[in-house]
């Protein structure tokens, strides 16, 4: 499938957008400048193999080698109790035989946190993002991709809290401003903008633990198609325990209960049990456990379609062998509940090792093998991919 990019779109929007918010970001800096400023960086240079770069079936899959940089940049600064950051994360990789797969990814990210007074504190962020999709991560099939399609995002998040971590209650307020803009004009009717309003209560147990109730509600407004709109409602109920004890053992588990309504009647709407949690385990001096669950219904790619049901359960191990020598195991699992004109399910397996030697305070190297499945009721949907990696990092801290 060749991409087609919208005409409509000019660059010059886009650029400017990235300039006002990038000055923006730039002066809340500089304010800090006068007392503390920092700045870090980490890039990856990647030799990768995969055996199925658009994660199709095997019949048709496409092998290829390439070469990818990945630098991480970020300038943080400080005001009395004020913190500013300004963050870049680009991905800039080129394949050795198809040269329609390379692709050059942007995130732009700007934060900003304040102390107003003991109890009040706000936080504001504003970012933008460009980068290609992973046809692995959707429920579209595409079988005659030749090509990444792109996306652009863009958001602002503000957030008012009254308490802090340690009061025996905090409330806080947030209000996040987002849309989705494909670059391929044949996906239009994806491109959405969405505002989500969160309101949480929280009451501390003890020191280092505290239960909450949250409720989170988006509406999303979809570009309309000919025939069809995929406009929806996505609300969210949910009670949680955010957790510390001493250094070892953390966690942040909640449940509770999700609906997504869609605008039109012949879109099936989606509810039911919604889960998201998160466990780090410091076994020993040497090994690390981290464990995470989560059930959300997401929007689905597909054209007049309702959404669907993602179960995820992941793991991952990290173990220092030695000083200089560390080495991660990891493994996951998701299922993929769709409603379409016949149920679909998908079931997603990842597994990956690796192994990474610190040469000094600046570079390490590193290997790692990443498998990836998908086994669907649906044939065409099902592909399998082995990616290996041999990574070099470059870190600077200031």
């Amino acid at each position: 499938m060749t991409v087609k990019w919208k005409k409509t779109k000019t660059l010059n929007a886009l650029l400017a957008r990235m300039l006002v918010f990038v000055a923006m970001s730039t002066i809340a800096v500089n304010n800090a400048i006068a007392e503390r400023i920092g700045f870090s960086s980490a890039t990856d240079v990647k030799v990768s193999n995969d055996d199925n770069i658009y994660r199709v079936v095997d019949e048709l899959a496409t092998s290829d080698s390439y070469l990818s940089v990945n630098p991480k940049i970020e300038i943080m600064g400080a005001s009395g109790k004020n913190r500013f950051s300004l963050a870049y994360d680009g991905a800039y990789s080129k394949f050795s035989e198809n040269s329609t797969a390379d692709y050059t990814d942007h995130d732009i990210v700007g934060k900003a946190e304040m102390e107003h007074s003991l109890r009040l504190s706000s936080k504001f962020e504003a970012g933008f993002s460009d980068f290609h999709e992973d046809p692995g991560s959707i429920n579209r099939i595409q079988l005659e991709l030749t090509e990444y399609n792109r996306i652009n995002t863009e958001y602002l998040f503000g957030e008012f809290a009254y308490g802090t971590d340690e009061s025996i209650g905090k409330i806080v307020g947030s209000y996040r401003k987002s849309s989705r803009k494909y670059e391929n004009e044949s996906f239009e009717y994806l491109d959405f903008d969405n505002n989500q309003y969160t309101l949480r209560f929280e009451y501390r147990l003890a020191p280092k633990t505290r239960v909450y109730v949250e409720t989170i509600q988006s509406r999303l407004n979809y570009d309309s198609a000919l025939t069809y709109e995929l406009d929806n409602s996505y609300d969210r109920y949910q009670a949680g325990i955010k957790w510390e004890i001493s250094e070892k053992l953390s966690g942040d588990v909640n449940i509770g209960y999700q609906q997504r309504n869609y605008k039109e009647e012949e879109i099936r709407d989606i509810s039911g049990f919604a889960y998201d949690g998160i466990m780090l385990w410091k076994i020993n001096t040497f090994t690390k456990w981290k464990f995470i669950a989560r059930r959300e219904a997401i929007d689905s790619t597909l054209e007049d379609a309702s959404g669907f049901l993602r179960t995820t359960y992941s793991t991952t191990i990290e173990h220092d062998i030695t000083e200089l020598w560390k080495a991660e195991l990891s493994l996951g699992y998701s299922k993929d509940e769709l409603v379409l004109t016949a149920n679909r399910e998908d079931d997603r397996y990842i597994a990956g090792a690796g192994i990474k030697y610190d040469l000094n305070r600046i570079v390490d190297f590193g290997f790692n093998y990443t498998f990836e499945e998908r086994s669907s009721t649906l044939e065409i949907a099902n592909f399998k991919v082995n990616t290996i990696n041999l990574v070099m990092t470059i870190i600077l801290d200031v």
